[in-house]
Parts: structure tokens; sequence; C-alpha cells
């Protein structure tokens, strides 16, 4: 029988290394201090469920739905997450490292304190999300959109921002912090021309 299909909605103190959890339901339920190695997660329904004190390392979560879902410490590294869906989730102490976020969405969100680092996080969506710390840096965000998210204090150095869709008054970029190429590039996403 299958972890998440044991009829259990509390699961804790499991490791698991090369499963195949794809097409699962494990909406509204709890998973807490555990870790998972190359599992496969993909077409699975997480929407509204708690995850704390966990670690997920090369996992495949591929159009699974996380819908205001809450992660409490949780560390994701060189997992894969595309067309994942993240809408209205709430990250707290959380880190994406070395992932393939590709196509995913973070709309209506709340942040207070989520790091992603050294990841491809390309023509994702982070509309309207509520911030209080978050850093992205090393990131590829090429073509991601931030409308209605404002990125004031959050850093942004060494990610790649062209391409990012903002508002026209560029709203977003106030206060965030940048590196000298990303100024150039927030100066033209102004309609600024630059010239060196």
């Amino acid at each position: 029988m299958s972890l998440f299909t044991s009829g259990s909605d509390y699961i804790e103190y499991v490791e698991e290394r090369d499963k195949d959890f794809s097409s699962i339901s494990f909406s509204s339920n709890t998973l807490s201090s555990s870790s998972f190695f190359s599992c496969d997660f993909s077409s699975s329904d997480f929407s509204l469920a708690l995850f704390s004190d966990c670690t997920f390392s090369s996992c495949d979560f591929s159009q699974v739905d996380f819908s205001s879902s809450s992660f409490t410490n949780v560390t994701f590294l060189s997992c894969r997450f595309k067309g994942t869906m993240f809408p209205k989730a709430r990250f707290k102490d959380t880190l994406f490292s070395r992932c393939t976020l590709r196509y995913a969405s973070f709309d209506e969100g709340k942040v207070k304190k989520m790091r992603m680092e050294e990841s491809e996080v390309e023509e994702c969506s982070f509309s309207d999300l509520s911030v209080e710390k978050m850093a992205l840096t090393g990131c590829s965000l090429a073509s991601s959109i931030f409308k209605g998210t404002p990125l004031q204090n959050i850093s942004l150095c060494g990610s790649d921002i062209s391409g990012i869709f903002i508002s026209s008054d560029c709203k977003e970029l106030r206060g965030a912090k940048l590196d000298v190429s990303q100024a150039l590039d927030a100066a033209r996403l102004m309609g600024i021309e630059v010239t060196v």
C-alpha cells in the first residue's frame, strides 16, 4: 500500500527513495519531519496540505497542485516543478536550491521567508504575492511575471531579470536589491536608453 493512500491524514518521520507517488491525492493532510529522494510526485493533489521540517531531493513535482498549502522549514534540492501550481500557498523558511520551476505559479501567495538560489525560474508567475522576506539569487527569472508584487528589500542579485513582466510604472522594482547589470535591465524596463 502506498504511503500516501494508507488512509492516514498525518505522516511523519519517514524516509523514501526512488518511489512513484504520481497522481496521488493528499489534499488537506499533513507531512512532517520527513525526507524524500528521487521520488515522482507528478500530477498529484497537495492542495490545502501542510508541510513542515521536510527535505525533498531530486524529486519531480511537475503539474502538482499545491493550492493554499503551507510550507514551514521545507527544503527542495534539485527538484523539478514544471507547470506546478502554488496559488495562495504560504511559505516560511523555505528553500528552493538548483531547482527547475518553469511555468510554475505562486500567485496570491504569502511569503514570510523564502529563498530561491541557482534555479531556473523562467516563465513563472508571482503576481499579487505578499512578501516579507525573499531572496532570488543566481536564478534565471526570464519572462516571469511580478505584477502587483512589491520587491522592496528583496535581493535579486546575480539573477537574470531580462524580460520580466511588471507594471508599466515599474513600481514593483522600487527598493529591490539589484547588482549593476540588473540596474541596467531595470532602466531598460523603464524605457531609459543606457549607453556604456
